[in-house]
C-alpha cells in the first residue's frame, strides 16, 4: 500500500502528528506536576519548576524559528523527539537519581518550543483566511478527540502500575507520532525578527497582544492549577486522570460546532460568550465548595467553555499571521503567553494555601475582555 495516498492534503499530516502526539501529552503533562508533589516537592517549588519551564519556552521560540530557516520545519519539530525521550527517562528514573528540577524544565520547555512553534507555523501556512475557523476547530476535535481518553488512561496506568509505567508507554506513543511527518513537505519559512518589523507589529496588534495575556492565564489554571487542586483535595490520581478526560470530552464535543460558527459569525464577540461563562465557573469554582461529581460536571463545562473561547481567539492569531508573517506572529505572542503565565504562577504563589482566591481573580482578568472592541482587533 502506498501510504502517502493516504494524505490528500497537507492538513491531513499535521491532523493526524497532532492527534497522536496530543494523546501522549496529554497522557503525561497533566501528571508531571502531580508526580512531583508524590516525591515530596511543595507546591512552591513544582510552580518554580513550571516558571523555569515556560522562560525556556519563550527562550527557544525564537531559537526554534531561527532553526527552522536552515532546517526546514519538518526537521526542527523530529529534532524536538531526543529532548523529550531525556526529559521522560530523568522523569523515570528521579527515584534514583534526583535530577535538578531547574535541568527538568529547561528540557521541557526546549522540547516543548521545538514541537508547538514549527506546528503552528506549518498549520498556520496550510490553512485558508475564509474557512480559518472551520480548521482550527478541526485540528481541536482531531487532537481532542484522541487524547479526551488519554488523561484517564494515564490516570489507570500511575494508579495500578505507577508513574514509571506511564512515563514508559507514553515514549512509545511520542515516537509514533512522527510517523505521519514523513509524508508531509517541508518547509524552510523566510525569517527577519528584526526589531522594527516586531515593534510595528505589536503596535498594530495591542489589543490582540492583550487578550492573548489574558487568555494565557485562564489557560494556566484550568491547565495546571485546577488539577493540582483536585489531587490536594483528593489525594488521587485516578480522579485528576477522570477530571483531564472530562475537560477533554467536553473539549471534542464543541470544536468542530463552534469552528463552523466562527466562520460565520463575529470572532469576538463568538470568544465573549466563551468567556461569559468561563467567568461564571471560576466564580463558583472560587466561592463554593463542590461535591465530587460536581467537580466534574463544571469540569466537562469549563472545556466547553474554553473551546468557545479558543477557536475564534485561534482563528483570529492565525489570520493575523496570514496578512503578516507566521513567523513573526508566533515569536510576538509568546511574549504576551508568557507575561500570562507568570502572573497566574506569581499570584500562585502569594495565595498557595488558599487556590479559591486565585480563582476568583481569574474570573476578574477574564473579564477584561469585555473591554475590548472588535474595530481594534479584527482590523
Amino acid at each position: 500500500m502506498n501510504l502517502s495516498k493516504l494524505f490528500k492534503h497537507e492538513l491531513s499530516h499535521i491532523y493526524l502528528f497532532h492527534s497522536i502526539a496530543t494523546f501522549g501529552i496529554n497522557m503525561v503533562n497533566i501528571f508531571v506536576a502531580i508526580f512531583l508533589l508524590t516525591l515530596g516537592y511543595t507546591l512552591t517549588q513544582v510552580l518554580f519548576f513550571l516558571i523555569i519551564r515556560y522562560s525556556t519556552l519563550l527562550l527557544f521560540t525564537f531559537i526554534s524559528i531561527y532553526l527552522s530557516k536552515f532546517l526546514g520545519l519538518k526537521r526542527v519539530t523530529m529534532l524536538r523527539l531526543p529532548f523529550l525521550l531525556i526529559f521522560l527517562i530523568l522523569l523515570y528514573s528521579m527515584d534514583i537519581f534526583r535530577t535538578p528540577l531547574c535541568i527538568l524544565a529547561i528540557l521541557d520547555g526546549l522540547q516543548s518550543a521545538l514541537h508547538w512553534i514549527p506546528m503552528q507555523i506549518l498549520f498556520i501556512r496550510a490553512t485558508k483566511n475564509k474557512s480559518m475557523g472551520k480548521q482550527v476547530g478541526n485540528l481541536n476535535f482531531y487532537s481532542r478527540l484522541a487524547g479526551v481518553v488519554s488523561p484517564l488512561i494515564g490516570g489507570l496506568i500511575t494508579f495500578f502500575l505507577g508513574f514509571k509505567v506511564l512515563f514508559g508507554i507514553a515514549s512509545i506513543i511520542f515516537i509514533l507520532s512522527y510517523v505521519p511527518l514523513f509524508w508531509a513537505p517541508d518547509v524552510k519559512p523566510v525569517t527577519s525578527l528584526h526589531y522594527k518589523k516586531i515593534w510595528k507589529l505589536v503596535k498594530s496588534n495591542k489589543s490582540f497582544l492583550f487578550l492573548t495575556s489574558v487568555r494565557s492565564s485562564g489557560a494556566m489554571t484550568e491547565r495546571f492549577i485546577w488539577p493540582i487542586f483536585i489531587y490536594l483535595a483528593l489525594f488521587s490520581t485516578l480522579s485528576v486522570g477522570i477530571i483531564g478526560t472530562v475537560l477533554g470530552f467536553g473539549m471534542a464535543v464543541v470544536s468542530r460546532m463552534v469552528g463552523h460558527y466562527t466562520d460565520k459569525h463575529n470572532k469576538l464577540k463568538v470568544l465573549k460568550i466563551g468567556v461569559l461563562l468561563l467567568i461564571v465557573i471560576w466564580l463558583v469554582r472560587g466561592l463554593f465548595d463542590l461535591s465530587p461529581v460536581a467537580l466534574y460536571v463544571i469540569t466537562a463545562l469549563a472545556g466547553i467553555s474554553f473551546i468557545i473561547m479558543k477557536i475564534p481567539f485561534s482563528a483570529i492569531s492565525f489570520n493575523i499571521g496570514k496578512r503578516t508573517s507566521p513567523e513573526d506572529l508566533i515569536a510576538i505572542r509568546e511574549i504576551p503567553f508568557w507575561i500570562g503565565r507568570m502572573i497566574i504562577f506569581g499570584l500562585c504563589m502569594i495565595f498557595v494555601t488558599n487556590l479559591k482566591i486565585l480563582f476568583l481573580i481569574t474570573a476578574g482578568l477574564y473579564s477584561l475582555i469585555f473591554f475590548l472592541h472588535s474595530d481594534n482587533i479584527l482590523n
